[in-house]
């Protein structure tokens, strides 16, 4: 459970459907309107879009100390499994999950298209659908069984093989936030070697 108090109306839309029915909280993130025309620099265009990329970051920060990392992708849940589809911005994660919604239409939906996170319960890891998620919208309050990560690349070929250890942690980490914390960036690594060592990764 996390308190969140922030001037962004686009999160207070998002964050509707995520409420909680408990008023206990483990967490919190705070941004002030002050703080918030600080990390504007004085600028006051698009202040609530800048208020929702500045939560979701601190969001990251505070839930790898629960195990858990917030990944820079476009998450579906097929069949009951999710897949997280991973590149930089502007490769197509959001196309290709596109495809799969047309191709398999009622066995497939979008999770989360920018922001899962990925967190391990009781020895297995799970995707959930977060409030913040890119240019878009999609996103739903949903968790599933996280059966692969797939590192997305252009290419001429469609093709898709496994990957190994080395580049996947590479390109992993390259898509989430890297805290500025010796202690915070530590523990994304051995979130993240965890999940090189029990989910499958694919390019």
């Amino acid at each position: 459970n996390t308190y969140i108090e922030a001037p962004c109306k686009r999160l207070e839309l998002n964050a509707e459907k995520f409420k909680s029915e408990t008023k206990e909280k483990e967490t919190e993130v705070v941004i002030s309107k002050e703080l918030l025309l600080e990390l504007a620099k004085g600028k006051t265009e698009q202040l609530d879009e800048l208020c929702y990329m500045a939560t979701g970051s601190i969001f990251h920060r505070r839930i790898l100390k629960f195990g858990g990392i917030m990944l820079h992708s476009s998450a579906i849940v097929y069949n009951g499994g999710g897949i997280a589809f991973c590149a930089k911005s502007g490769t197509g994660k959001s196309t290709h999950t596109q495809l799969w919604l047309q191709k398999f239409k009622d066995d497939c939906v979008i999770l989360n298209d920018d922001k899962p996170v990925i967190k391990k319960e009781d020895g297995s890891y799970f995707i959930y659908g977060t409030p913040w998620s890119g240019k878009t919208d999609l996103n739903l309050n949903l968790k599933a069984p996280l059966k692969a990560i797939v590192l997305l690349e252009r290419g001429e070929i469609d093709e898709i093989e496994k990957c190994d250890k080395n580049t996947a942690l590479k390109k992993i980490l390259a898509s989430t936030v890297q805290p500025k914390s010796v202690e915070l960036l530590n523990l994304s690594l051995d979130i993240i070697s965890d999940i090189i060592e029990n989910v499958e990764i694919f390019k």
